[in-house]
């Protein structure tokens, strides 16, 4: 309803108003209001109070108007309800109370100060903590901050007359976390409690529209089985996108309640299964104008796609499923070698995606989650990437492997004319053709084989093994013992030169490369 007084300012006589205005979310439609109302010819003074779903107003009645004020509000986008009680409000309400009184008339005046703690999930690091520290910092009304990475805490401490505990909650939220709002002043936090604190906050509140609707919808349902779901909503732009949806899923049946991130571009929906399906809110939310996808829906596992880079055999792959599986929350787990990806079903209220990576990164493994939009393009990026890391492996193998095969092949050929005596030698104890195969070998070695040298490493750091700590275990051990007896002959002037193995890291090399490179290279075509 509007409340009018009329009062004497400089010789020229004001009217105080308050105007109730639904469909405000948070301080920035404050700020928008009260900006765009004081540039009306005539207005004295503008003071609106999100608590309270009102607007407090002081003009010049020769210049404007409350049908203009009213009409003006709500070409921004918010509902200004018309109480056909404005004639019995304007009898009741003295002429000599001061506007500013009125202004700051809110019944029972709450506390100045007030503490409230909120339950922060999805927070890793000290980034995390100061991320959600800052941002609440600039938000006007709250007074100072504590938020516990080990507790998983954030303990506000706040002013109730310029912000409430839910639009804390909700600024936190849209950096990203999953929050939920434990107690306000050391007392169990309610939306019923909220409401009613509310209610006693002004002279007849109204809720907001979507508020409204989602009571016409059916919120109190002793019957229905309440469900919520996720949704990924592309295309918000300002809190007016937000405003837009909430407004649209407030009218559709089966709809309890939506909050909606904009930062982070999530909406998360409670709803009536029996009523509605997540995918046809989904679908009604594209119609509006904004991509939907659905994320997760509660009482039905959610889906993880991995992509898992470092799998050689079926042994990773069973190594990579036993460990997954043993994971509380996981329900099924599936690697597929051939394509480098996992997927994995999972209870998000028991572990959460960013556990799972780190249990199969902890395994040797580098495991990514791929999402709707980048699954296409990281893939082709990663495959390119493997292409170009083991093309680069091949050739350097066979430039000196090549080169090896033949060395060892001249000799094998050439023992069937001369003794071993005769072939010997460059050195004492060294032969022409260990000498060559020593040169060739190395660079194969340590070059063409370093990226096995990374995976067999990362597979022993954490207790693992795979094929390419087979790898690297075979061309070390021949490259060692044939280094090993060539300088022991030299050292002993011997003058025959010792039985090698230096042709066995390139001769191996050269294979193995090669059907890594032809692997990745079917697999880009996947």
């Amino acid at each position: 309803m509007f409340l009018y007084l009329r009062i004497k300012d400089s010789g020229q006589e004001l009217v105080a108003v308050r105007v109730p205005i639904n469909g405000m979310t948070c301080q920035s439609c404050v700020r928008s209001i009260e900006g765009s109302v004081r540039e009306l010819p005539g207005i004295q003074h503008v003071k609106v109070e999100l608590s309270e779903h009102a607007g407090y107003f002081r003009y010049d009645p020769s210049v404007c108007s409350v049908e203009a004020i009213r009409s003006h509000i709500e070409d921004m986008g918010f509902d200004v309800p018309v109480d056909s009680n404005d004639d019995e409000t304007r009898i009741l309400l003295p002429r000599e109370i001061p506007t500013d009184l009125l202004i700051d008339m809110t019944g029972s005046s709450p506390p100045s100060e007030s503490t409230v703690l909120i339950s922060v999930t999805g927070m890793t690091c000290q980034s995390c903590v100061n991320t959600i520290e800052g941002s609440l910092k600039e938000m006007p009304g709250v007074i100072h901050s504590t938020v516990s990475l080990s507790d998983n805490t954030a303990l506000v401490k706040f002013a109730p007359k310029s912000i409430t505990p839910k639009q804390i909650a909700d600024a936190i939220y849209a950096l990203g976390f999953d929050v939920n709002i434990i107690s306000v002043d050391n007392e169990r936090y309610t939306e019923l409690s909220q409401n009613k604190s509310e209610e006693g906050s002004g002279d007849r509140v109204k809720s907001s529209p979507s508020k409204s609707r989602t009571q016409q919808n059916g919120t109190i349902s002793p019957h229905g089985e309440i469900s919520r779901c996720t949704l990924e909503v592309r295309g918000m732009t300002c809190a007016s996108c937000v405003a837009a949806i909430e407004k649209h899923c407030a009218k559709i049946s089966g709809v309890h309640s939506i909050v909606i991130a904009l930062l982070a571009a999530k909406a998360e929906v409670r709803y009536e299964p029996s009523k509605i399906s997540a995918l046809a809110i989904a679908d009604s939310i594209t119609e509006l104008g904004f991509p939907s996808e659905l994320i997760s829906d509660s009482g039905a596992p959610r889906d993880l796609n991995l992509l898992i880079k470092g799998m050689t055999c079926a042994s990773c792959v069973n190594k990579i499923e036993k460990a997954v599986l043993k994971l509380n929350g996981v329900v099924s787990c599936s690697v597929a070698l051939t394509t480098s990806k996992g997927k994995i079903k999972y209870d998000p209220e028991i572990i959460g995606a960013r556990k799972i990576c780190d249990t199969v990164n902890e395994l040797g493994f580098e495991a990514t989650a791929l999402s709707s939009q980048t699954r296409g393009t990281s893939n082709y990026l990663e495959h390119k990437e493997e292409i170009r890391k083991w093309r680069g492996a091949f050739l350097i193998s066979l430039i000196f492997g090549g080169p090896c095969m033949a060395v060892m092949a001249y000799f094998m050929a050439m023992m069937g004319h001369h003794t071993a005596e005769d072939m010997c030698c460059v050195l004492p104890g060294l032969s022409l053709e260990n000498l060559l195969l020593g040169l060739l070998a190395t660079p194969v070695q340590f070059f063409g084989g370093w990226h096995f040298y990374k995976q067999a490493y990362k597979a022993l750091s954490h207790g693992t093994s795979n094929m390419d700590v087979l790898i690297s275990m075979t061309t070390t051990i021949s490259y060692a013992y044939s280094l090993a007896v060539v300088i022991a002959a030299m050292v002993l002037q011997r003058n025959t030169s010792p039985l090698t193995f230096f042709d066995t890291p390139p001769m191996l090399l050269v294979f193995v490369s090669l059907g890594r490179w032809l692997e990745h290279i079917a697999k880009s075509d996947w």
